[in-house]
């Protein structure tokens, strides 16, 4: 039998527990309304700017990643979105990133090296507060980029490569944000 004061306490847990499946469920769909639109819209500028929202929903809709700045112009570079790291965890600490900078591609051709060598710049420019770069791109990399991330040393830089599978497996599971995001940032290339 449940002590008096053990009950509630199961009960909350419980229900914050189905508060937030339904809220990532919920989220999920939101993203996957949305890559689809990524798929459709003809302007330039307005699949771009639906891709970054897109990115930025997946990356922003914890309580642990927060949008600091979109599409910041710096005169020399442009960051699609900067986002402060708030998670109190050893994986996490290690990386020694207080910011990441997330670069958004939503072209129809793979992205090369000459845009991952700017974006790599883009985070020596910063390397005081950013050590940690996601790379998204909706139709993926060529074969030297991966290739270049092998064969170069990045100093104390990390750039994690996604692409529109890696997006869509997250969003067609059960999986939770940061199980997810610790996966493909671990990953070797």
């Amino acid at each position: 039998m449940l002590e008096r004061s053990a009950y509630p306490h199961k009960v909350f847990k419980s229900l914050f527990e189905n508060e937030e499946q339904i809220r990532n469920s919920y989220i999920k769909t939101q993203c996957r309304e949305i890559l689809t639109s990524c798929d459709t819209v003809k302007n330039k500028h307005e699949k771009g700017k639906l891709f970054e929202r897109l990115t930025e929903i997946i990356f922003t809709s914890n309580n642990f990643f927060e949008l600091v700045d979109k599409r910041v112009n710096t005169g020399d570079e442009e960051i699609d979105l900067v986002v402060k790291n708030n998670i109190d965890k050893p994986f996490w600490n290690a990386l020694q990133s207080p910011l990441f900078f997330i670069e958004c591609k939503n072209w129809i051709n793979v992205v090369g090296t000459k845009e991952l060598r700017d974006f790599e710049g883009k985070l020596r420019n910063h390397a005081k507060l950013v050590k940690v770069g996601f790379f998204v791109s909706i139709n993926g990399f060529s074969s030297e980029v991966a290739n270049e991330l092998k064969r170069g040393s990045r100093g104390d830089q990390h750039v994690v490569l996604l692409d529109r599978s890696n997006i869509e497996d997250y969003l067609s599971s059960k999986q939770e944000f940061f199980s997810w995001i610790e996966k493909q940032t671990t990953t070797f290339y």
